[in-house]
């Protein structure tokens, strides 16, 4: 498995992000319950008395996806888009002659993976959550930031920060704006700032207004936090390239002063990006990406998804459908209708956050770490 990052949408991580610090998380009750993805002994467990919350699983003898989940955490709204009764003001701006705000070019870019303690918490147990990291390690966690690494140093994965309304460095409140760019006349990052970039016309969702932000962003100390927000990270999963919402996005940073300056734009280290995503959402790409393959001859969604149990399953004859992808340049498609299987049934499995504190998790936690160079937008580029 390789992944990418680029714009989807909304780092939508590639959407928004800085502090996750004490969010808005609440543990659950039931603390006698929170090793019990497989409690065999839970088969008539109304009555028992160190699970008093668990009354709904009376027959739920495999218990993943465990309705008394430890990892609650309080919902958290997105931010408002384009078209809201309550959209940002520069839904409504030109870019025409606009002027961008101070910005920052990621140089790196990495997942964590699942040992490492990375990046914030979103369950409220205290400690950090990276459940796809964890996912992600089991099919070459290397290889896949080795990938993201590569398109960043090219050029073919160019992912702007833009600090929108911050005028002061000395400190202040802001939003970082999350952009897929193009570099502007560079050749390579250079560390010490004023990369030149435009904006991917794909990132805006109208006027100067980007479809993935984080707000809340504040400057203190050489310090930047922000989020909650949401972004979006494309990650090649079986050989499909998959746009996936990072929710609940959080981010912070340290700022490099030597090379910061109004004037050639805000160095970041020792930054960490941290989100959840939804299985649901996992499963939605998985469709959008078959809907590409003509080839298999699909008359409806490649998987259905259960919110209410958390589970997935994949229709039609898969076989059959692998086998007619023949063509040079399906590979991905066989690929993705291989391991249709092993997806559905595998994703439930590291479900950590109850993103909408239902009782039940149906989200995997991120983190990952990056850096970025100062930098300045130029424009939009053409289409």
């Amino acid at each position: 498995m390789k992944l990418n990052l680029k714009y989807g949408v909304a780092i939508a991580l590639l959407a928004g992000a800085v502090a996750c610090g004490d969010d808005e998380s609440s543990s659950n009750n039931s603390t006698n319950n929170a090793n019990n993805t497989n409690n065999t002994n839970n088969t008539n467990n109304t009555n028992n008395t160190n699970n008093t919350n668990n009354t709904n699983n009376t027959n739920n003898t495999n218990n993943t996806n465990n309705t008394n989940n430890t990892n609650n955490m309080t919902v958290i709204p997105e931010p408002p888009k384009c078209g809201d009764a309550n959209e940002p003001a520069r839904c409504q701006e030109s870019p025409t002659g606009f002027e961008w705000g101070i910005s920052s070019l990621v140089s790196s870019f990495q997942v964590a993976s699942d040992e490492e303690d990375c990046c914030f918490d979103f369950t409220g147990d205290g400690v950090n959550d990276n459940a796809l990291g964890g996912v992600l390690a089991l099919v070459g966690l290397d290889s896949v930031n080795a990938s993201i690494q590569n398109s960043i140093d090219t050029g073919s994965l160019a992912l702007v920060l833009e600090h929108d309304g911050l005028t002061d460095l000395a400190g202040g409140d802001f939003t970082i704006n999350f952009w897929l760019g193009v570099w502007d006349g560079i050749t390579a990052i250079d560390a010490a700032g004023s990369n030149t970039v435009m904006i991917d016309p794909v990132s805006i969702d109208a006027g100067t207004q980007p479809q993935a932000y984080v707000p809340g962003a504040k400057l203190a100390n050489n310090a930047v936090t922000a989020g909650p927000g949401k972004i979006v990270i494309n990650i090649e999963l079986f050989g499909s390239s998959l746009a996936l919402a990072i929710s609940g996005a959080q981010v912070a940073a340290n700022v490099d002063a030597a090379n910061t300056g109004l004037d050639k734009g805000v160095a970041l280290t020792s930054g960490k990006i941290g989100g959840f995503v939804k299985v649901e959402d996992i499963i939605g790409a998985v469709n959008t990406f078959a809907e590409t393959c003509t080839c298999a001859g699909l008359t409806e969604d490649l998987v259905t998804y259960d919110a209410a149990t958390v589970s997935a399953t994949c229709n039609g004859d898969l076989t059959a459908a692998s086998e007619a992808c023949t063509t040079a340049g399906e590979d991905s498609c066989v690929s993705i209708l291989d391991n249709c299987g092993l997806l559905t049934s595998g994703l439930p499995l590291f479900v950590d956050v109850d993103s909408d504190n239902d009782g039940t998790a149906d989200a995997l936690s991120l983190g990952a770490t990056f850096t970025a160079a100062g930098a300045e937008i130029t424009g939009v580029a053409a289409n």
